[in-house]
């Protein structure tokens, strides 16, 4: 074969071998390219899965509140429930049961009845003026085991006589509120994260026991509200306030209250004649104070671990202070600007201060026990007596013998032959040689 066809044969077949190559290559990369794009597909199908998930609890979500949008049901004045579709079931006219949670609020329009929670909840909106159960000028009517929250007051009751409120459990911005209300009860309910617990204003002759009052900023509030409100065996904690009396409530009792971990315990403000008796108060910043508070009574309380325990200020007077054990406090009983008050069979043991005074005369002091107190007496600008000169009777100080080394016991009495003086013009006269018991 001639030399020029063998080599065009030769590169005939070179031209074939790189095509050959060529189409080989092209395969290849087509195969990476489809690859490539199979690994991306796993995660192109997640996405839209994830997706989907938040579009279907979207649906889900406007779905629920489509079909369970918050309602307003009354209890009619005949009886009836308004709409007749709400999960409330009804007894005789009188007897009304719920039967699943509800959305919404209720306004009550009847009398003599039971509205029985089953322990079921009532939700509110917590962002609205919403109100739970809202009763005006109704009597004779019981709220029991029922869950009230999330509305801007829980229940809310106006000129309102023999209303019942019992084993309720409330968490709203404002829980219970009276007004212009008697002859009610509130008891053994439990109310928790609210700005005020349990309101009373312009109301009198209600009774508020047994109630567990937790978390809340203010516990129970009084304002305007006279003639023996009875508020006893409750059980208070971690409240900014614990129980506030205030604006002319008078001839209140405050009795068996439980107070703890609170900023203030118990204060009375611009109030008469309020009897605080056998409370245990303890672990407050202010266990007891009143303000511009007189012809009150401060007596057989337990007060123990707070920083001040009773503070009398502003111009409180002729208030009684009695029969109180005060232990481990900063400052056991103090008063600023107050006078003619009686202080009388307190216990103040281990404290900072026994008794501070400044600018307050004309108390008088006797049969108390002063125990171990860093200071037992301090005053300033205050001119008091320290015994009583008819009875023959001062107060026992644990530091007397310390201080008084060559005093004796006078005739063989209860009476030490020397006085204990606190300062050049506040002495007592007939220290007591025992504690009193």
């Amino acid at each position: 074969m001639p030399k020029d066809k063998k080599d065009m044969k030769g590169r005939q077949r070179k031209r074939q071998i790189k095509q050959q190559r060529s189409e080989e290559a092209r395969q290849k990369r087509r195969e990476a390219k489809t690859n490539k794009n199979s690994r991306k597909l796993p995660k192109k199908k997640i996405i839209l899965a994830i997706s989907l998930l938040f579009m279907i609890a979207a649906v889900i979500v406007v779905w629920q509140f489509s079909i369970k949008p918050f309602m307003t049901i009354y209890i009619r004045s005949d009886g009836t429930i308004d709409p007749s579709t709400a999960a409330i079931t009804n007894l005789d006219n009188s007897h009304y049961t719920f039967t699943a949670d509800v959305f919404g609020s209720i306004i009550i329009e009847r009398d003599n009845i039971v509205i029985d929670g089953a322990n079921h909840i009532l939700h509110g909106e917590i962002d609205t003026n919403s109100t739970g159960i809202e009763l005006s000028e109704r009597n004779n009517i019981t709220i029991t085991n029922l869950k009230i929250k999330d509305f801007k007051y829980g229940i809310f009751l106006e000129s309102g006589i023999n209303i019942v409120l019992s084993k309720n459990d409330l968490t709203n911005e404002y829980s219970i509120g009276f007004d212009s209300c008697v002859n009610n009860t509130i008891i053994e309910n439990n109310i928790t994260n609210s700005t005020g617990a349990i309101l009373l204003a312009q109301s009198s002759n209600n009774t508020i026991i047994k109630n567990n009052l937790d978390s809340n900023y203010h516990g129970l509030n009084l304002d305007y509200s006279s003639s023996t409100n009875t508020i006893s065996g409750n059980i208070i904690t971690n409240n900014e306030g614990a129980i506030n009396i205030a604006k002319t409530s008078n001839n209140n009792t405050l009795s068996e209250n439980n107070l703890e971990k609170s900023t203030q315990g118990i204060t009375l403000d611009q109030c008469l004649y309020n009897i605080i008796v056998r409370n245990t108060i303890t672990d407050c910043k202010g266990a007891i104070g009143l303000s511009y508070s007189s012809y009150n009574q401060i007596t057989e309380n337990n007060i123990t671990d707070n920083q001040y325990s009773i503070s009398i200020t502003s111009n409180s007077k002729s208030n009684s202070i009695s029969e109180n054990d005060i232990k481990n406090s900063d400052l056991a009983i103090g008063f600023d600007y107050s006078s003619n008050n009686q202080i009388t069979k307190n216990n103040m043991a281990s404290n900072e201060f026994g008794v501070y005074l400044n600018t307050s005369s004309n108390n008088s002091f006797f049969h108390n026990s002063f125990l171990n107190n860093t200071y037992q007496a301090v005053s300033f600008d205050s001119l008091n007596s320290w015994d009583n000169e008819n009875l023959s009777a001062g107060n026992f100080w644990s530091d007397y013998e310390e201080k008084y080394p060559e005093a004796e016991n006078l005739d063989q009495s209860k009476i030490w032959n020397r006085p204990y003086v606190i300062d050049e013009n506040n002495k007592d006269n007939y220290p007591l040689v025992n504690p009193e018991t």
